[in-house]
């Protein structure tokens, strides 16, 4: 059977793994123009602070080379290059023409210029060994090859770079957290969306995402078999996110 013939997860529907990224890009395409303000009002604006978190794990220092990719609105990029100065440089990807405009447009607003590129995290159009970070946030669970992203970032890492992913965690539903979770996710989330972006199903498929992406000590696994090694992970706020880090 050819491999784009295999199923894989969207949300909780299974389809085709060759109809998956064009699903993923019709999801963010239709969100991002609100994107900003839905993350504001269903974090209540905390994803700004697991942002800022991830970008103090970076250890970035001026002049290194960073990829950040599914940069989605910039945010993560535009405080990447605030760390690296004019001697550094950052390259954001996104495969969503939409997000990718979203994100230029909103470094370009702050007076900050840079380079958006499409591009599929699974075959970054980029030469090996020229990152000295590579960051994703909130992107990873939306890639349908996980292992050959993984490895795309293993490929594009220096020697002694680091990986970072900022990613949505799945709570036991068997505790009450895990409950309250559940609710907010399934119940307030895609009213949240309806209201900010008129539609609320490319958020159903958000939070449904979530509940189906691994564990992380099975991404850390994943992490490992790229190539990586001291893949670390740790949890966020009672497990809502996690923050893996790794080393080339």
């Amino acid at each position: 059977m050819d491999n784009d013939d295999e199923k894989t997860y969207f949300g909780f529907e299974q389809i085709k793994k060759s109809h998956k990224k064009h699903r993923v890009g019709e999801v963010f395409r239709q969100v991002s123009d609100q994107y900003d303000m839905f993350n504001d009002v269903a974090s209540l604006g905390v994803h700004r602070m697991w942002k800022a978190y991830t970008i103090w794990l970076m250890n970035l220092k001026e002049g290194h080379r960073v990829l950040d990719v599914a940069c989605g609105s910039g945010d993560l990029a535009y405080a990447e290059k605030q760390k690296v100065g004019l001697s550094g440089e950052v390259i954001m990807c996104d495969i969503s023409d939409k997000m990718l405009e979203k994100g230029r447009d909103r470094c370009l607003d702050k007076g900050c210029v840079i380079p958006a590129i499409k591009a599929d995290a699974e075959k970054l159009p980029f030469k090996s060994d020229q990152f000295d970070r590579v960051s994703i946030a909130f992107g990873l669970r939306n890639v349908t090859d996980r292992l050959k992203a993984l490895q795309e970032f293993y490929r594009v890492t220096r020697k002694g770079g680091k990986l970072v992913i900022l990613e949505f965690t799945d709570i036991d539903n068997r505790t009450l957290t895990g409950k309250l979770y559940d609710w907010y996710s399934f119940r307030v989330l895609p009213r949240i969306g309806e209201l900010t972006v008129g539609n609320k199903y490319p958020y159903k498929y958000l939070v449904e995402s979530i509940k189906k992406y691994p564990r992380p000590q099975s991404i850390s696994e994943l992490i490992l078999e790229a190539g990586f090694s001291a893949a670390r992970f740790q949890k966020i706020l009672p497990g809502v996110v996690t923050v893996h880090t790794a080393s080339r």
